[in-house]
């Protein structure tokens, strides 16, 4: 009895530090940089959770059918600096994960942030769209408004 006490504590309790999100190391300003589509500063205006399938992002209607697709974040930003990538309008919207073990990037609005981002992709689709939105995740190094890192960006950009 105290056997089948033990294993069921251990299979309750022993993994609760497990997580999905695993990011193995911080690049560098420049190797962040070589990897990222886009990188641009703004202020976070609005959030709301999504669902995304079959290339397409739909709101979130907890209420509503259920949804055979990934739930993720939709952040709209209002740019401030585009310094890597080619945005056609100055309001964009940042796609992320939902912030636990998916490796999302939990953004605040009304904050200011430094964002490097890629395609978003759902079962090898794009559902980003390049002048318009990317995706971003919390290995990448995303951040509140960082100005040091923000000037090393520019000389990066200048050479």
């Amino acid at each position: 009895m105290k056997i089948v006490i033990s294993i069921l504590a251990f299979l309750t309790f022993g993994t609760l530090n497990v997580k999905a999100c695993d990011c193995k190391e911080v690049k560098s300003i420049k190797d962040e940089y070589d990897y990222s589509k886009s990188i641009v500063t703004g202020k976070i205006i609005s959030q709301e959770q999504v669902v995304i399938y079959d290339s397409k992002v739909v709101k979130y209607e907890p209420d509503s059918k259920p949804y055979n697709g990934r739930l993720i974040m939709k952040y709209e930003l209002v740019l401030t600096e585009v310094i890597k990538g080619n945005f056609k309008t100055d309001t964009i919207i940042i796609y992320t994960g939902m912030g636990a073990g998916d490796c999302g990037f939990r953004f605040k609005s009304g904050e200011k942030y430094l964002i490097y981002g890629i395609d978003g992709t759902n079962n090898d689709s794009v559902f980003t769209n390049e002048n318009k939105s990317l995706w971003t995740i919390n290995c990448f190094r995303t951040k509140k408004e960082d100005k040091a890192e923000i000037e090393k960006l520019r000389e990066i950009t200048k050479k």
